[in-house]
């Protein structure tokens, strides 16, 4: 014993029984007085050895399932890579030449062969559509997207976006504009993910509603350190337990997101990646059969954004 310790304990092993001790040394009353206790600790260790072995069996076989799997997301962003230009480009072919016909500049049509003629380029763009959702997917979940701040204004972009899709609420006559207190928004983040964002919004906003209007409100905070985007559509709503379940990638496979002309489910879980990715957030308000509201924060100036 150390003088000034009350007790110690260790475990030795001891060659000579075959067996693991645990030692125990205590002062009984006088400083120059104290006892050992022995006590078989062999069962105890041979469990916890075997269960160092198995951690370590199983940490080796999760290493390794994670290469196979970073492997297995590497030929799939490969193959996906490879494959954007072989989709694209026939698609793009596709679109161009059907529009073209539509428009006559090839000869006379008829009414049935303009007909058909706008159904194959209808399909062709909502095709291209999913690929390019696809293809987005799949760059945020490999951590390929970046963020690359500018300068814009959001109420400016609000309107653009704005008259981008007005042509398809004109064609369900559905009324569509842009409500703000401010005149204009300085922004200093990625215009392009903001713009994006606000057009899936406006698309699902028109495709969901028949009858009445979709506004665009923007405005900023009162601290001036984020902007709020809102789409306020007069839809049929969503039913409240199903709200959140819209953000999941499988929402249209699992019958939450209804098939009305396009789309593969992906675009709100797109839209609240990349706000995430712009340190926002995209949220959900809704009543059935009342519209829904879908609202874009983020803030004004992105961490990349050159101070």
């Amino acid at each position: 014993m150390v003088r000034g310790e009350s007790s110690r304990t260790y475990e030795v092993w001891s060659a000579p029984i075959g067996t693991w001790l645990r030692v125990t040394s205590f002062r009984i009353g006088a400083e120059d007085r104290f006892a050992t206790v022995f006590r078989d600790v062999t069962t105890q260790k041979e469990a916890e050895q075997a269960l160092e072995v198995l951690v370590s069996e199983r940490t080796a076989a999760l290493e390794a399932s994670l290469e196979q799997l970073a492997e297995a997301n590497r030929i799939k962003d490969d193959f996906l890579a490879s494959m954007s230009h072989e989709l694209r480009t026939p698609l793009n072919s596709i679109i161009g030449f059907s529009g073209i016909l539509s428009q006559g500049l090839a000869g006379p049509l008829n009414s049935e062969q303009r007909k058909q003629i706008d159904i194959i380029r209808e399909s062709g763009e909502r095709l291209l559509g999913l690929v390019n959702d696809v293809l987005d997917l799949s760059r945020i979940e490999s951590g390929r997207v970046e963020v690359l701040s500018e300068e814009f204004d959001l109420v400016a972009l609000a309107a653009s976006m704005t008259e981008t899709v007005r042509p398809m609420a004109e064609s369900k006559s559905l009324r569509i504009r842009v409500e703000s207190p401010d005149a204009i928004i300085p922004m200093w983040t990625d215009r392009e993910k903001v713009g994006q964002i606000a057009l899936n919004l406006l698309s699902n906003a028109i495709k969901y509603t028949e009858t009445g209007e979709v506004v665009v409100h923007v405005e900023q905070s009162v601290d001036g350190m984020t902007a709020l985007l809102k789409v306020v559509d007069t839809g049929r709503g969503i039913a409240p337990g199903e709200i959140e379940d819209l953000f999941d990638r499988f929402a249209i496979v699992r019958g939450l997101v209804r098939r009305v002309e396009d789309g593969a489910g992906l675009g709100l879980f797109i839209s609240r990646r990349l706000a995430t990715l712009l340190g926002g957030t995209l949220t959900a308000e809704s009543m059935l059969g009342k519209g829904s509201v879908f609202t874009l924060c983020v803030p004004v100036r992105h961490p990349s954004a050159l101070l």
